[in-house]
């Protein structure tokens, strides 16, 4: 099966898929990126949900498990 490539240079500002350069608001492959600004916001088909900060490079992580969870 074909891999995807998907890098962000933070600091440059720029965000590249398979070596080529994608817009800030990046929605394929199941994984969603966007620039607000400040920082941006990444989301994967699993529920990880990542902020990251422009100015800082700080990264809060969030998993929304509560959405796989099985009904009892």
């Amino acid at each position: 099966h074909k891999s995807n490539h998907v890098v962000i240079n933070r600091l440059q500002r720029r965000l590249y898929v398979n070596s080529r350069y994608a817009k800030p608001r990046f929605k394929k492959f199941g994984f969603e990126i966007y620039d607000t600004g400040n920082m941006y916001l990444i989301r994967s088909p699993e529920g990880l949900k990542v902020q990251w900060y422009h100015s800082t490079g700080m990264m809060v992580i969030d998993t929304d498990i509560s959405s796989k969870k099985l009904p009892t």
